[in-house]
């Protein structure tokens, strides 16, 4: 769910084609990136599959995708990839095989859609010069050194149920901050807290 605690589209469905592919190939291992919903780590540890997290970059998830073990990869924003078949993104593909998995389950989507515990996500960004990506990274490892942290794309943080992603965007000047909690009101304060923390790091020399 979004900081208004409203179901997000990209996030929600994510979890809904990863809980079929769960439940129709259970041999196979699914990736996704660091800031994919925790909801993901509880479906696959209920089936007893792995989940690998990946960067957030289209190309480590396809490398991810060429992983023998892996049957299928989601980015999170809408995108998957059903490995045994290429480890591509292909959206004609994916709509067949969703179709292919209810009618193998014998389910519907807003029936599958109860099975998803709820979780609230917050995302900011923080303008920061291309220059100080590289310094503010420095700043962030430092600053969460006594963390639980995951170092796989930035810096993700865990915080008991909850996390909070802290990385640099690919193509423009700012960071990006993504927290999630079981509550909204929790979301928003990890959020803040360590949207403040980046902004910190930003200003040090």
């Amino acid at each position: 769910m979004d900081d208004k605690g409203d179901p997000v589209p990209d996030e929600l469905a994510l979890c809904l084609v990863a809980l079929l592919v769960l439940r129709t190939h259970p041999q196979g291992a699914i990736g996704v990136p660091i800031t994919a919903s925790g909801v993901l780590d509880d479906l696959a540890r209920a089936q007893g599959v792995t989940l690998v997290r990946t960067r957030l970059a289209p190309r480590a998830l396809m490398e991810t995708a060429a992983r023998e073990d892996v049957t299928f990869v989601g980015d999170g924003f809408g995108g998957y990839i059903f490995a045994r078949f290429q480890p591509a993104f292909d959206g004609m593909l994916a709509t067949v095989k969703l179709l292919e998995m209810l009618a193998r389950e014998g389910v519907r989507l807003h029936e599958l859609v109860r099975q998803i515990p709820p979780r609230f996500t917050v995302r900011e960004q923080v303008s920061c010069p291309w220059e100080r990506k590289g310094v503010v990274m420095r700043h962030l490892l430092e600053a969460t050194r006594d963390e639980r942290v995951d170092l796989t794309d930035g810096v993700k943080v865990f915080l008991k149920d909850d996390w909070v992603a802290l990385y640099p965007d690919q193509d423009r000047a700012v960071f990006h901050v993504v927290a999630e909690a079981a509550s909204r009101q929790r979301a928003h304060a990890v959020a803040a807290t360590y949207r403040d923390l980046v902004r910190d790091c930003i200003a040090k020399g």
